[in-house]
């Protein structure tokens, strides 16, 4: 029993702990959760990950698999009255976690667009009802929801209302060129109930499923960057440190990015269903963001997800952006000293953005940095009247290369198109073995959900395999 793991993190290690095996995560950072994080500037908190999330509602399976882990241990969830806001020509509007009231809002901005307002809305609803059915009840949903869209993408589906406000509020939030499918996803998880937010920050959820796993046994290894897994007679015996200091082991689990396992850690071909995703950059798109966080110490309101026009075009990376995201934290008062609260921008980047990014020499990119951060700050003064803005950070696609091996700055797994990949490659490796992957790269969608399942069912899949009897 006592097989180690060295390379193992997060929810992983805690199913693993929970089994019976001897665990260690070895962590590039001086902290554990990866994306899962935030960060103090001037006395303030920025949140960097949670903005809706699956599993949030008590009674549903993956709320369950979230207590199970302790992720919310002593922390409130909070659900804003809107999943987003946008507003153009000085009309607002919203898609309400009341899918009714956004039924009736949309009519009231646009009569003409019912045929396709009822559409989304029906589409919506099949989606949010699909977890209480039976298997026959969500085979059928789902024939009706893809007999209303079919194979269509955002921009698709939005270029059909005549209503501008209301293309804007579809394709605002998600990439345009993704599928409808993701965005309904979303906006269904959020009306539903699900899809609340950690009022107290990403970062002290990682802290509560860190210490679930401490508690459980299991060790961290902290600023301990895997340079390479070794591999003996086709059998993964350990992984070398970037510090030349050799761990050996029974098992192997990879949590990275494929492409960081692949190429950088195993110098081993791709599985191709894998391989072939990374080349068909159309249909499996990886996308990033590019952030700046504010301290806003006036009293002026703004929605937590807010969408607005802007006075001039900025570009940030190779795209050119005339709508600003704003996602304000206003409430929770203890992520600012006194009577302020933070407000991020969030743009979203492809991967033509990064390029660009990378492509700067080291004093281009601070450059850049602090044009675009005076440009919108511009922006934001006077859409608000505001007389100061306090600055705190900017960060670009490139930090999440830099601190998480993110792959071109992705934090999510591929994009969703039109071509629909549900599983992208296994928790086993065929050509070696003992080593396992347990990333949210797994299976199409990623993000945090994702990876916490794939953690629970990379252990199952080790149990199999060697015919362990689970404790």
């Amino acid at each position: 029993r006592n097989a180690r793991e060295p390379f193992l993190r997060g929810t992983c290690g805690i199913f693993a702990q929970k089994y019976g095996f001897e665990t260690e995560i070895y962590e590039k950072t001086h902290f554990s959760g990866g994306n899962l994080t935030g960060w103090k500037r001037k006395d303030c908190y920025i949140d960097n990950c949670i903005h809706w999330l699956v599993g949030s509602k008590n009674g549903t399976n993956f709320y369950k698999l979230w207590e199970e882990v302790g992720a919310f241990k002593n922390l409130n969830l909070y659900q804003s009255e809107d999943f987003i806001v946008s507003e153009y020509n000085n009309q607002r509007i919203s898609l309400n976690k009341d899918i009714n009231v956004t039924y009736e809002n949309m009519l009231k901005v646009s009569i003409e667009d019912k045929k396709e307002i009822k559409k989304f809305i029906t589409a919506t609803k099949l989606i949010s009802n699909l977890e209480n059915q039976t298997r026959l009840g969500k085979i059928a949903s789902i024939l009706k929801i893809y007999s209303i869209y079919k194979k269509q993408t955002i921009k698709e589906v939005a270029s059909k209302f005549k209503c501008e406000l209301l293309k804007k509020l579809l394709t605002d939030y998600i990439i345009e060129e993704y599928s409808i499918y993701s965005l309904l996803c979303a906006y269904s998880s959020f009306s539903s109930g699900d899809g609340k937010v950690i009022k107290e920050g990403s970062l002290q959820m990682a802290k509560n499923i860190t210490q679930k796993y401490l508690s459980l046994g299991g060790k961290i290894n902290y600023c301990s960057a895997v340079k390479e897994i070794i591999t003996e007679n086709k059998k993964a015996i350990g992984v070398k440190l970037e510090n030349g200091k050799v761990i050996f082991a029974d098992i192997i689990v990879c949590c990275t990015d494929p492409k960081v396992a692949f190429n950088e850690l195993l110098k081993l071909k791709m599985p191709k269903t894998l391989s072939d995703c990374y080349k068909n950059k159309k249909y499996f798109p990886v996308v990033s963001s590019f952030h700046i966080a504010f301290r806003v110490n006036e009293q002026i309101e703004i929605p937590e997800t807010f969408v607005f026009e802007t006075n001039k075009v900025i570009k940030i990376g190779v795209t050119e952006y005339s709508r600003i995201m704003l996602k304000s934290y206003n409430y929770n008062k203890n992520f600012t000293k006194g009577d302020g609260f933070v407000l991020q921008v969030f743009l979203l980047q492809r991967e033509t953005d990064y390029n660009k990014w990378a492509s700067f020499s080291e004093d281009e990119y601070i450059k850049e940095k602090e044009r675009i951060v005076n440009e919108i700050t511009m922006e934001i003064k006077n859409k608000y009247n505001l007389q100061n803005l306090d600055y705190l950070d900017c960060w670009t696609p490139l930090t999440y290369t830099k601190y998480f091996n993110a792959y071109k700055g992705s934090y999510m797994s591929f994009g969703i198109t039109k071509k629909l990949a549900l599983k992208i490659y296994p928790y086993s490796c065929k050509n070696i073995k003992n080593l396992y992957f347990a990333s949210q790269w797994q299976k199409m969608f990623g993000g945090l959900p994702n990876a916490l399942i794939n953690g629970k069912q990379c252990v199952t899949e080790i149990i199999k395999n060697n015919k362990i009897k689970p404790v």
